[in-house]
């Protein structure tokens, strides 16, 4: 099995660089750039089983940088775990979500 996580949570922690080591998985982990059309290369290249993204603030912007991992992501089979957590708003301006608008204006399947 083969996961991709976010290069930042890859390299801080040393249990998810070696988790073969740590747990009686068969899973090899490799680091994925926080830049969504590097991330959707390598879903394409190594059709990892699970995919640990976060959105810079640049690709915030636009929902369809978010419909293109969500879109990759189902081609391939990859479980998308997507950190939006930086970018919740409970202001009464809240700014833009690309992931949020995205999910309200094209909600996924059960």
């Amino acid at each position: 099995k083969t996961v991709l996580v976010d290069e930042e949570l890859f390299d801080r922690n040393p249990q998810i660089q070696k988790m073969k080591d740590y747990y009686n998985w068969d899973i090899n982990s490799y680091a994925c750039p926080r830049r969504i059309g590097l991330a959707k290369k390598l879903v394409e290249k190594l059709r990892p089983q699970l995919l640990v993204s976060f959105l810079n603030p640049s690709e915030n912007e636009f929902e369809e940088n978010v419909e293109q991992l969500f879109r990759v992501t189902a081609e391939y089979g990859t479980r998308l775990i997507l950190d939006i957590s930086d970018y919740f708003d409970i202001s009464s301006q809240p700014q833009k979500n690309a992931a949020l608008s995205y999910l309200k204006e094209k909600p996924t399947s059960s």
